[in-house]
């Protein structure tokens, strides 16, 4: 696969002003917007210095163009809506030994217009000190956990959270101005979790371009619900992955407390290594709540750089994902995953694995390798707690 690599610049057709490409960039992505809604991310060969709309819009696939059309027959969010549901809303932020990474974040985070309520950052048992001062430095909130986990850590805010609703996002992510009113005025609408599009800051190696051609963390620009009926529906398990990511989630605060939470044996930090977003999500789609994933609410993010960074990955994928099914089978007898971890995966990856090998170019044999290998070990590495029916029922 021959990629092209550069930055993601954003581009407002609501202002129609240009931008100017970095300098040192041969090939641009463009995270078309209009005004807080997400159009399109587009990729611009040997952009030009200066890329202007009459550039752009003809560019724009047809469902960029009706999402246009869309977004300007709706006008702009309402501001006075956003700046009061941000009040009654926590920013989270967990970090474990990554101070230079929080560096970038937290600026961002203070920056936010309508601010929320306070920005939490949660320390996960990192070696020095520096996550603590840097959240002093930004005038931030600090807890820390001396037990290292990414559900431990989330856990915490919410159980130190002061407000009805709670966002979290990723130290390696970076949030526009206007992201806790968005993910605040979607929270008002009654759900119980908000998720929202993830898209690279960049593609700046080929192990960030496989990361996108595996997936990536974006799951389109369109709105969605999900509930109970999308959670039971056909035989199949519910592809709960497609809801969204936690580098930009929101919850209300009590229905996440009474599901349980995070499982803490899930998530980075765990011999599970992942899933710990996807199974709160069909525990709360379970009781009965709502879903929303809501575009406005988008975040950049920096994608793992090194291809062994990627197996790493890919490997805690597998493990988590399957992880997650066996325990909708081992605490709520959901039999629908099983099929697809004895059958469908190993369908999946081996019809990857026979295509790699006759088309160059094809997904690398490596990652298929470590991600099917995270598969077969899922089941080993999450085991049900004695308490494990009872709290998450």
């Amino acid at each position: 696969m021959k990629a092209l690599l550069g930055p993601t610049v954003r581009f407002d057709l609501a202002s129609a002003s240009a931008v100017c490409k970095p300098p040192a960039a041969e090939h641009v992505y463009l995270l078309v917007l209009f005004g807080e809604q997400p159009i399109e991310w587009l990729p611009i060969a040997h952009a030009p210095g200066e890329i202007r709309a009459d550039m752009v819009v003809p560019l724009l696939s047809d469902a960029a163009v009706h999402r246009l059309a869309q977004a300007r027959a709706e006008g702009g969010a309402d501001a006075a809506v956003g700046a009061e549901a941000a009040r009654s809303l926590t920013v989270a932020v967990c970090t474990r030994d990554r101070p230079d990474q929080l560096a970038r974040c937290l600026p961002a985070l203070r920056r936010l217009d309508p601010p929320p309520a306070e920005v939490l950052v949660v320390d996960s048992a990192s070696r020095d000190g520096a996550a603590l001062a840097l959240a002093g430095e930004h005038d931030c909130r600090a807890i820390r956990s001396d037990r290292p986990g990414l559900s431990i850590a989330r856990n915490l805010a919410l159980a130190a959270t002061r407000t009805p609703w709670l966002a979290f996002t990723d130290d390696d992510a970076e949030v526009p101005p206007h992201w806790a009113g968005a993910m605040a005025r979607a929270l008002a609408g009654g759900f119980a979790c908000v998720t929202a599009p993830v898209v690279p800051t960049g593609i700046e190696t080929p192990a960030q371009a496989w990361f996108e051609a595996y997936g990536g963390l974006n799951r389109g620009f369109l709105p969605a619900e999900f509930d109970a009926a999308w959670l039971q529906r056909g035989l199949r398990s519910p592809p709960t992955w497609l809801i969204g990511a936690g580098a930009s989630m929101g919850l209300a605060v009590e229905p996440a407390r009474a599901v349980g939470a995070f499982d803490p044996l899930l998530g980075a930090g765990t011999r599970a290594a992942c899933s710990e977003d996807t199974d709160l999500f069909y525990r709360l789609l379970r009781a009965g709540h709502r879903i929303r994933y809501e575009p406005r609410a988008w975040v950049l993010h920096s994608h793992r750089m090194t291809m062994a960074e990627l197996r790493r990955q890919l490997f805690g994928y597998g493990c988590g994902h399957v992880a997650a099914q066996w325990k909708a089978f081992r605490c709520y007898g959901d039999r629908r995953g099983l099929g697809r971890v004895l059958l469908g995966l190993p369908w999946l990856h081996g019809r990857r694995l026979a295509r790699a090998c006759v088309r160059p170019g094809s997904f690398p044999p490596s990652l298929i390798v470590a991600e099917a290998v995270g598969g077969f070990l899922g089941p080993f590495r999450w085991r049900p707690q004695p308490n494990s029916r009872k709290v998450d029922a």
